[in-house]
């Protein structure tokens, strides 16, 4: 009987250690399951940013690129301005003369 007071204590605590450590292993477990899942997230986020840093670089070489195109149409939009200016200065002293002749003639 003494023996039986003896053995059921240190029963208990065997299974309680047994316990302890199984709670511990697990918690372990979910310790290192949800650092896994920081790591990829982080990852991720990562990815995620050289992404859109990389899409910000093309979005702004591409508006640079509208730009001079913008620049270059101006220019020759001021040069057509300029060629039609002297077209009608031309066809306005023509006209001019056409008219000082037949004006003349008369």
């Amino acid at each position: 009987m003494k023996r039986l007071f003896f053995v059921l204590p240190v029963l208990f605590v065997t299974l309680t250690v047994l316990s302890c450590r199984e709670t511990a292993d697990k918690a372990k477990d979910a310790g290192e399951q949800v650092e896994e899942a920081m790591e990829e997230v982080s990852n991720d986020l990562k990815d995620a940013a050289d992404d859109v840093k990389e899409g910000m670089e093309e979005a702004a070489k591409d508006l640079e690129e509208a730009g001079e195109d913008l620049k270059k149409a101006g220019e020759e939009i001021k040069r057509a301005g300029e060629e039609v200016k002297e077209d009608l200065e031309k066809a306005g002293e023509e006209l001019k003369e056409g008219v000082k002749k037949a004006v003349d003639s008369m």
